[in-house]
């Protein structure tokens, strides 16, 4: 990864991070989470720029490539492996139980 993702806006839906023209959007980052989560956080934060995770996760398309072209943008999805720590039903259930 060339870069370090910056976080330009944090908002009701989450915290908004960039890097170069790519941008994620994440849960809300809480400073009083445990180590591990906040660890979890920046590692899913970094798949989610790599589009690379330990599990083996792949990237996908959110939607058809010519949509892509016209809108010049694409939506991916990163789908990890059911028991990856960073998963989204995982990581979301780690959050919950700390909140």
């Amino acid at each position: 990864m060339s870069g370090q993702p910056e976080l330009v806006q944090q908002g009701p839906l989450g915290d908004l991070w960039k890097l170069g023209d790519a941008a994620c959007l994440m849960p809300r980052f809480n400073p009083d989470w445990s180590p591990m989560l906040k660890s979890l956080y920046q590692r899913r934060l970094v798949a989610n720029f790599t589009g690379r995770c330990s599990c083996g996760a792949s990237v996908e398309l959110a939607a058809p490539i010519a949509k892509a072209h016209a809108t010049g943008h694409a939506n991916v999805l990163l789908v990890h492996e059911n028991d990856c720590l960073i998963s989204d039903d995982v990581f979301r259930a780690r959050i919950e139980a700390e909140s």
